[in-house]
């Protein structure tokens, strides 16, 4: 849509200009009829246009002024100028400043105004193609640099200074010679969510936060550390520290609906880090006792806590069992750190149950507690394992078998797919403990049960582009995906392509 501004101080002049404009063909939208150059011009201010026709000789402010200050405000903008026979001085002048054409009071018609404004037209799609294209290179420049950047930081960090050439080093010096502001961001609950949703969702998630980071943030990093559950940021230094990151983690846990915990501390130099990533990283120390949630400052040595905790846990599970108390009173006594604290929790599964637990089951275990994000997910990892009841079939009867409980489970899981399903309620079905039944069917499928349930629903999705015309969000409902977006992320990250361009593709083949 072309917006359309007329400009002349004869009401007559004005509205013939009007009546010989075809509007829908031109897709055009009038904007306004002024009789001076002043009241246009203060129009233009609040409502900017694409073409103005406007009168050279008017009184306050005359056509010639207007054109110069209008391309002031409208630098894009196309003149054309409405003169008299005796006004071609005028004219003259006028497209030396500018004006795109011109035509005259007496001798107007429809055909000549639509050949003009085809032409501005024109020129409008023209200048906006090549605006378009240089902005598109641009990005390209920024988001190759950006790459360039990201790759010479994982590899600063991953490797040390040893393992990164020099030319990396200067291109991380160069990109913050007067410093930098370094965050660590840490995803809370990322055992729920990968359980919940599987490695693709969280990778996902990622991904969306390093985009909202350079959404909002035209010069920085963000990368994804070691740990599945951090994003590093870098940014040039900023007045107010504070309450930019503030406003950064209000922003990005807006949009993700996640729940983050910020340590950063500030460098006056680009240098140190290795360092100081070190530091940071000391925010899963305190994550794991205290909870998440909140910002918190590394000065000096340690951590300053500058908002609230959002997350403060409660170790009610430690009373629930005399022998997980007795150890957690140890542990905490002592000030054991999480590591010594995990491999505390796996020694005393291990010398607990070791005989009545299979071994597979006991590993499994294990594993969880020593990737456990906070001491409350230990607690409860050990109380359930503590009380793991019947983790094998007792007897070996048709219904105890584990190919019997895997079919089972199978069967319930096709039938009710595309429903709110977890492994809970899996397990439950066929009267094994959660834990055992993850093991079990890990081991007879080679599939996590989220992985297996994410191609059932990708299945029903490409029947359901294929066979019927429902629309994509009435296809992820019916597949058993509750949110459209992460259905059409998920569906382009496992097909490659988005469920409209695979249902494209699909016609395509079928009429060839």
């Amino acid at each position: 849509m072309y917006r359309v501004m007329i400009v002349d101080d004869e009401p007559i002049i004005r509205s013939a200009v009007k009546s010989c404009i075809n509007w829908n063909d031109k897709r055009l939208k009038f904007v306004g009829e002024y009789a001076n150059g002043l009241a246009a011009l203060q129009a233009l201010i609040d409502s900017p246009a694409d073409i103005l026709f406007t009168d050279i000789k008017m009184p306050v402010m005359d056509g010639l002024e207007l054109l110069r200050k209008a391309k002031g405000i409208c630098p894009d903008i196309k003149v054309i100028l409405i003169s008299s026979y005796q006004d071609f001085e005028y004219v003259r002048e006028g497209m030396v400043l500018g004006a795109i054409d011109y035509i005259q009071k007496s001798t107007m018609e429809p055909d000549q105004l639509d050949g003009v404004i085809s032409r501005s037209i024109e020129s409008l799609e023209k200048e906006r193609l090549i605006q378009t294209s240089l902005e598109r290179l641009e990005q390209t420049k920024r988001d190759e640099d950006r790459k360039k950047m990201e790759y010479a930081l994982k590899k600063l960090l991953s490797k040390g200074n040893a393992g990164v050439v020099e030319v990396d080093k200067q291109l991380i010096s160069a990109e913050f010679q007067h410093g930098y502001i370094m965050v660590l961001a840490i995803i809370s609950g990322i055992r729920e969510l990968l359980e919940k949703n599987g490695y693709l969702y969280v990778d996902m998630l990622m991904d969306e936060l390093q985009e909202q980071f350079y959404e909002r943030q035209v010069q920085g990093i963000a990368i994804m550390t070691k740990y599945n559950s951090e994003m590093l940021f870098v940014m040039p230094p900023y007045i107010g520290t504070f309450d930019m990151i503030q406003e950064l983690k209000l922003e990005l846990e807006k949009k993700s609906s996640l729940r983050l915990t910020l340590g950063f501390l500030q460098a006056d130099e680009p240098r140190q880090w290795i360092d100081n990533y070190g530091y940071l990283s000391n925010l899963h120390e305190l994550c794991f006792f205290h909870g998440g949630g909140g910002i918190h400052e590394w000065q000096s040595d340690r951590f300053t806590l500058m908002s609230p905790h959002t997350g403060k846990q409660e170790h009610d599970l430690a009373g629930k069992d005399l022998r997980i108390l007795q150890w957690y009173q140890k542990w905490m006594k002592i000030g054991a750190s999480s590591e010594q604290v995990k491999r505390a929790a796996c020694d005393l599964l291990s010398n607990t149950l070791n005989v009545r637990m299979e071994p597979a089951l006991l590993v499994d275990y294990s594993q969880q507690i020593m990737k456990s994000e906070t001491l409350n997910d230990v607690l409860s990892l050990l109380y359930s394992g503590m009380n793991e009841h019947d983790a094998q079939p007792q007897t070996n009867t048709s219904d105890n078998t584990t190919a019997s409980i895997i079919e089972r489970a199978i069967a319930y899981i096709h039938e009710h797919f595309t429903e709110d399903i977890t492994l809970q309620m899996v397990a439950e079905h066929v009267h094994v403990s959660r834990n055992y039944f993850s093991l079990l069917y890990k081991k007879q499928t080679n599939l996590n049960f989220i992985d297996y349930l994410i191609q059932l629903r990708i299945k029903r999705a490409k029947e359901q582009l294929s066979l019927t015309t429902a629309k994509v969000y009435e296809v992820a409902a019916n597949s058993g995906f509750k949110d459209v977006k992460y259905f059409s992320k998920l569906f382009k990250k496992i097909t490659g392509m988005s469920p409209l361009e695979y249902r494209e593709q699909l016609h395509l083949v079928e009429e060839e």
